[in-house]
């Protein structure tokens, strides 16, 4: 390997230190003629130029997004993951729930049992890491400690 000795460039033919790169000076010069470009398009909108006109208006008002009202319905949130989704898509069916609305609820839901699942998980490997046993629902889970238990 070559040794470099220090404060001599590996490369002396390089770019000359502090030049500016294509893409900087680019933009450098878009932001020079910024205004002036501006009063282009805009006389060109004035004109009738469509493109330009869309163009400015695209600036002047962006696109207006969908504000969801909120929607009540039958919901019970005590009930397992799979019901209250069939509570969703009834809702859906019933005309109660717009079905935009019905899926983000749904994908929701689909979120909520997964992190329920993981802390479950979670648990469970704990007591297992702890020499414990474990019976019972996710949702009931007893710890018996390992003296307790019948082989």
């Amino acid at each position: 390997m070559p040794s470099f000795k220090k404060g001599q460039s590996g490369n002396p033919a390089g770019r000359p230190a502090g030049s500016k790169n294509k893409r900087t000076l680019a933009a450098q010069a878009l932001h020079d003629a910024a205004e002036d470009v501006t009063k282009a398009v805009i006389a060109a909108a004035r004109e009738g130029d469509m493109q330009a006109a869309r163009l400015v208006l695209e600036r002047i008002q962006p696109p207006v997004r969908p504000v969801s009202q909120p929607t009540p319905f039958e919901f019970d949130a005590s009930l397992p993951a799979s019901q209250q989704a069939t509570q969703v898509i009834q809702a859906v069916a019933d005309g109660s729930l717009p079905a935009d609305i019905a899926s983000v609820l749904l994908d929701c839901l689909h979120k909520h049992a997964a992190l329920v699942q993981a802390e479950t998980l979670e648990g469970r490997l704990a007591a297992l890491e702890r020499g414990q046993h474990l019976t019972g629902t996710p949702s009931g889970i007893k710890f018996i400690p390992m003296e307790q238990q019948q082989p």
